[in-house]
């Protein structure tokens, strides 16, 4: 599988729109203008380490904040981190399912903070090394 650091942020933004299309979904930080409620996905960490050859393992920690709106945002906050440890178990990354783990969530500030990890492998291109030369090579009896 190839897929970029961006390609999960992507995969979480596309789920989160799939499963709440009501609410906003950013990639980038919402300006305080925005309305809310509303989702911002973010990748603070990923790690990028070599297993064996051209294979890579990589980890991605990524950070789903929702900001609620109601009169009742604490119950708005706790309901929203079960269902998205329910959507977020799995997504889809390159047509293939990417399963999430070390799931956690606090509330600071006003807002859930929900975090989850994605691992996957990708593999490095093959160098491009020449081939060898021919050899022409006759056989005979003298």
């Amino acid at each position: 599988m190839q897929a970029t650091f961006l390609d999960v942020r992507n995969a979480v933004m596309d789920a989160l729109q799939t499963v709440f299309p009501e609410l906003p979904v950013y990639g980038e930080e919402p300006g305080e203008a925005q309305s809310l409620p509303r989702l911002y996905v973010r990748l603070p960490e990923g790690t990028h380490t070599q297993e064996m050859g051209r294979r890579f393992r990589r980890e991605n920690s990524v950070v789903v904040r929702y900001d609620p709106s109601g009169a009742l945002p604490n119950e708005d906050m706790y309901t929203m981190a079960d269902r998205l440890t329910v959507e977020l178990q799995q997504v889809s990354l390159a047509g293939k399912p990417l399963t999430g783990r070390d799931m956690r969530f606090e509330i600071a500030e006003g807002a859930l903070l929900f975090y989850v990890t994605y691992q996957f492998v990708v593999a490095a291109q093959a160098p491009d090394d020449p081939a060898m030369q021919t050899l022409d090579h006759v056989e005979g009896i003298k």
